[in-house]
């Protein structure tokens, strides 16, 4: 009965056994010999990464969250079902594309900050073609979206699709933002970066109080996507500035 959870806790275990040890002559030995310094040194100037990264991917959690802690006690898992399925729908892959850009993305402009050389030209082209492609494929979506996701998932679901009407304006910021999200880390901004997150959290539970106050989940659910989307393109162009800031002061 318990083989499945044994397998599962000692498969990793015996992964990470087997790659330690033919890894550690190459990679791992020399990382033993410290230079503390030096440690010290970097340490101190990467001190933002752990000083804000953390709580802002902890304030992330809850912000992703929100939902489901506020709206079901109010509306009932019915509600938070297909409000459920659409962020799955709508962001599995916006997250998979964009997952892998923003790994290209990052070593590419981190090359680019590193060797002084410009990174606005690339920025500009990423956005502009992002839009022209995410926004005539979101404007034919909207019409469609209600049957498509019927016929996708059956009989019932067409509220999913609806649902996601409303999520567009949202997808579309995340579209534009998560592939170059890496901007705040690149320029030691994580401070401003969590700020955001925490603004972001705050325009999120407006939006859905209002809802909760109108006795509507529609209404939450348009506070919810409106107030991300904001914020949401306030960061971008918060990303823009910084990329601005860089290429007036490279030379």
């Amino acid at each position: 009965g318990g083989g499945l959870i044994i397998s599962t806790v000692l498969a990793p275990i015996l992964s990470l056994t087997i790659t330690i040890s033919t890894a550690f002559k190459k990679t791992l030995k020399p990382l033993l010999t410290l230079d503390i310094t030096a440690c010290k040194t970097v340490a101190k100037e990467y001190a933002n990464f752990p000083k804000f990264a953390l709580p802002r991917s902890v304030v992330n959690t809850i912000s992703g969250s929100l939902p489901i802690l506020l709206l079901t006690p109010f509306f009932g898992l019915a509600e938070i079902g297909f409000f459920g399925m659409a962020l799955t729908l709508a962001f599995r892959p916006i997250n998979m594309i964009s997952g892998s850009l923003y790994q290209v993305f990052f070593q590419r402009t981190a090359e680019h900050v590193q060797n002084k050389k410009t990174i606005l030209p690339f920025f500009k082209k990423f956005i502009r073609n992002t839009t022209l492609i995410v926004v005539p494929s979101f404007a034919a979506l909207y019409f469609v979206l209600p049957w498509l996701t019927e016929w996708l998932l059956g009989e019932g679901w067409k509220v999913t699709g609806e649902y996601i009407r409303i999520m567009l304006p949202w997808l579309l910021m995340s579209s534009l933002v998560a592939p170059i999200c890496y901007v705040s880390d690149i320029f030691q901004k994580q401070k401003v970066a969590l700020f955001f997150e925490i603004l972001l959290v705050l325009s999120r539970i407006i939006g859905i109080f209002i809802g909760i106050y109108a006795n509507d989940f529609r209404v939450a659910l348009i506070g919810y996507c409106v107030g991300s989307a904001v914020v949401i393109f306030a960061q971008l162009i918060w990303h823009i500035s910084l990329v601005i800031n860089y290429e007036s002061h490279r030379d």
